[in-house]
């Protein structure tokens, strides 16, 4: 597994980050997938739903937060997955601000 910290951006740290992980790896996309799919639950991420296609999606919810997982074949082998978690809906996380809202 490589990170591609060109396509990462990450904000926070341990169970409140947010942002983008963008991760190479040699194992297939259904292998990724699979895995996506049976790990995430074990950490308290509760499914919401799951296409398997050339790009394929897996999103979760865990309390405030969602987790969008696309898997695709890598350029050379492989598969390329960009993890995505952000605030449920409207939820911000505390000391930031919606860009182009008023300050309060």
């Amino acid at each position: 597994v490589e990170f591609d910290m060109t396509r990462t951006l990450i904000f926070g740290a341990e169970d409140s980050w947010f942002g983008r992980l963008v991760i190479s790896s040699s194992h297939s996309v259904n292998d990724m997938f699979d895995f996506y799919k049976q790990k995430l639950p074990e950490f308290g991420w509760q499914e919401i739903t799951s296409i398997r296609a050339a790009i394929s999606v897996l999103t979760f919810s865990r309390q405030d937060r969602v987790a969008t997982i696309q898997v695709q074949s890598g350029t050379l082998l492989g598969s390329e997955v960009s993890i995505t978690v952000s605030p449920r809906g409207n939820q911000l996380m505390p000391g930031t601000t919606m860009p182009g809202a008023p300050a309060q």
